[in-house]
């Protein structure tokens, strides 16, 4: 990790200097599990400017800190990373009436986890897979 320092000079870090990966991991775990109790508890996705949301980004940002990629998944990772802006803006089109959905007709308890992350999986994919699409179309530059 590189950070500046006084004299303009970039120096580099320890990415452990942080703390222990596993304490940072537990922390994007118990996150997850916020926003997750959130969503059950009102019904509808948690809002991107609440606690639960900023505890969840910075400790998985933190645990996967300093982490390298191998050389045969980095064009996997790139195309992943160049899709993440445009599933950013478009999953709230498969949000809404996916959840809204299937909420409306789980059961309480087990059944509601796995159905979020059910329905969590199925709009990633949607959403990754519609804006690798509009890459591959060469429509990035309009859409995202």
């Amino acid at each position: 990790m590189r950070t500046g320092s006084k004299n303009g000079m970039i120096r580099r870090t320890d990415p452990r200097s942080l703390g222990p990966r596993w304490a940072w991991a537990a922390a994007a775990a118990a996150g997850c599990a916020a926003v997750g109790a959130y969503q059950f508890g009102f019904r509808f996705p948690a809002a991107y400017a609440t606690l639960p949301v900023a505890v969840l980004t910075l400790a998985v940002l933190a645990a996967v800190r300093g982490v390298r990629v191998p050389q045969r998944w980095r064009g996997v990772v790139r195309r992943l990373s160049e899709a993440s802006f445009g599933a950013y803006l478009v999953h709230l089109a498969f949000v809404a009436p996916l959840g809204g959905a299937v909420a409306a007709r789980v059961a309480p308890g087990p059944p509601a986890a796995g159905a979020l992350g059910a329905t969590a999986l199925v709009c990633a994919a949607a959403s990754f897979g519609a804006a690798h699409l509009w890459g591959r179309l060469r429509l990035r530059a309009w859409l995202g």
